[in-house]
């Protein structure tokens, strides 16, 4: 395995490649130093079930320089 806590998002990428959502592959480039990076590719037949959850989000507020906090009541 990997190493890596189970709060990160790679056992969550495990379950989508597990659905059939997304495909992965691992890095074949020998001559990168480094950990062997894998590369995770949204499958076809998902694309539009990702569009649509996509589409269902509210878009979150910007907190850029015009932001003013408020206190509630």
């Amino acid at each position: 395995m990997t190493g890596l806590k189970t709060g990160t998002v790679y056992p969550i990428l495990e379950r989508l490649e597990d659905a059939g959502w997304i495909t992965s592959e691992w890095d074949t480039d020998l001559s990168r130093k480094g950990p062997r990076r894998r590369y995770f590719k949204l499958a076809a037949e998902a694309v539009k079930y990702a569009q649509e959850y996509v589409s269902t989000q509210r878009p979150k507020p910007a907190m850029g320089a015009g932001f003013q906090s408020r206190k509630l009541a």
